[in-house]
């Protein structure tokens, strides 16, 4: 019993160190194709120029123009909420703030109550502690 026990182990070990091997051979193999990949990628950038009004492609570093800057809007999302919230309030002051979870059900709780912790430092709204939740008023 003992010598089967031996055999078993001495298996799986060697399976386990030929399974290794493999997988870093795969990696090292993955690692270079990424290389080969980076590396063939063409040297010039194909920039769109609308001088023309034809649309037509300048390729090579020749082309001096930068980039424009990029906007990004303020999330929009986020404005909405503040002022669903606020609307809310105006119209139910002194609402709990557990009473509130529901009327925002795509709302994630912990991301809501951070707005509201937010807002409420900022003066939108005052939270009053009542229990374990909050009494919410519309701010000044």
């Amino acid at each position: 019993m003992g010598v089967v026990f031996w055999i078993v182990a001495v298996g799986v070990v060697v399976f386990g160190y030929f399974s290794c091997r493999k997988l870093k051979d795969l990696e090292e193999e993955i690692r270079g194709e990424l290389r080969e990949c980076v590396s063939s990628e063409p040297e010039t950038e194909i920039v769109k120029d609308g001088s023309d009004g034809g649309g037509a492609e300048a390729a090579g570093p020749e082309s001096d123009r930068e980039p424009p800057p990029i906007v990004v809007p303020e999330d929009p999302v986020q404005t909405t909420i503040e002022e669903r919230i606020l609307e809310v309030l105006r119209e139910h002051p002194g609402i709990l703030q557990t009473d509130l979870y529901p009327l925002f059900p795509n709302e994630p709780r912990r991301r809501f109550q951070g707005l509201l912790r937010e807002m409420d430092a900022a003066g939108a709204l005052s939270r009053i502690r009542e229990g374990g939740t909050f009494r919410l008023h519309p701010g000044k």
